[in-house]
């Protein structure tokens, strides 16, 4: 039995950027549908986890017609038996206490989602697929971490089910990175090897490797959200089935990709 995974991140929903200008609600619509499609395909494929990896929401404080919509669709998919995650990435998660809690603090409110919110120390679920135990554990960004501060040295990776899934919003070493060189660094040897799945959010270009017996996937984002991304690849998002072999689809404006090589 494999497990289905779609894997998304840096949806950057309900963006408030100035050089949008009169055009910003046409973008806002833009990243909407752009993750909309991502909602759909989920509906119709019926993965056993959606994977969010961080950046889901473009500011910690987003218009009430989207967390409208998102909940509809999120409710949907939990009366479907799809189990969401998701983690905080550096838009949406708050770096005071005056900008309050998270806005997926709402969504995990609800009921249909799990919002693993720890910083300095790694969130840990169990989900039962089947007969596999699923371990999906995930940590969210951390701005008191500096350049030379791996967030795995205080976040612990768990790897306690029969098939594991990380979930980061960070740069990982031997991946092209596309912003600041100041941020903090995952470094491949804190990575434990019994992990089957790094599901990696925070840069925009899809990217993705094996590390021994690891696979580490960047799905990029699903809208490009600064002219830094206009030579980018056509954006997408990721289906990986888990299982004794790794099977992974990159659908991208509705033109796939497969590959296939041993996972575990």
């Amino acid at each position: 039995m494999a497990i289905k995974v779609l894997h998304t991140a840096d949806n950057h929903l309900d963006p408030n950027l100035p050089m949008y200008r009169h055009k910003i609600m046409e973008r806002r619509r833009d990243f909407w549908n752009s993750f909309k499609y991502v909602l759909e395909y989920a509906k119709e494929r019926k993965p056993d986890l959606l994977l969010i990896s961080g950046d889901f929401y473009d500011r910690v404080n987003p218009r009430n017609p989207p967390r409208t919509h998102l909940l509809k669709y999120f409710r949907f998919l939990f009366k479907q038996g799809v189990y969401v995650f998701l983690i905080g990435g550096h838009h949406d998660t708050p770096r005071s206490v005056e900008e309050g809690a998270s806005p997926l603090d709402e969504l995990s409110a609800s009921g249909y989602v799990c919002f693993l919110r720890g910083i300095d120390e790694m969130s840990v679920e169990h989900v039962k697929i089947g007969d596999i135990d699923v371990c999906v554990s995930g940590v969210t960004y951390n701005f008191a971490l500096g350049r030379d501060d791996d967030p795995l040295e205080r976040a612990k990776p768990r790897a306690e089910g029969d098939v594991n899934i990380l979930m980061l919003h960070y740069p990982i070493e031997g991946f092209i990175p596309t912003y600041s060189l100041s941020e903090p660094l995952v470094r491949l040897s804190s990575i434990t090897k019994e992990i089957n799945y790094v599901a990696a959010g925070h840069l925009h270009q899809h990217q993705e490797r094996m590390f021994g017996s690891t696979f580490i996937a960047y799905p990029g984002s699903t809208e490009r959200r600064s002219f830094l991304e206009e030579k980018d690849d056509a954006k997408g998002f990721l289906w990986v089935e888990l299982g004794e072999e790794l099977f992974r689809f990159y659908a991208k404006e509705r033109i796939g990709r497969v590959t296939v090589g041993k996972l575990f």
